[in-house]
């Protein structure tokens, strides 16, 4: 999410990091908004880690994974 629109919706930016979830690969859905990640072995996925702002679609296994 841009800076601005999270700074109107929070009134503050939360710090961000960069973040590699391994041995996952990110794919399009046709017609959807959202990636979706699979587990695939030797693959990676790069991710950007924004406070606590979390898509309210990601499961708890995805959640349990990025809190590792």
């Amino acid at each position: 999410m841009e800076d601005d629109v999270v700074r109107v919706l929070l009134n503050r930016v939360p710090p961000s990091s960069a973040a590699l979830l391994n041995n996952f690969h990110r794919l399009s859905i046709k017609g959807g908004v959202y990636p979706a990640t699979l587990p695939v072995e030797n693959r990676h996925v790069t991710l950007l880690l924004a406070g606590c702002l979390l898509h309210p679609y990601i499961t708890y296994e995805y959640s349990a994974l990025l809190s590792v």
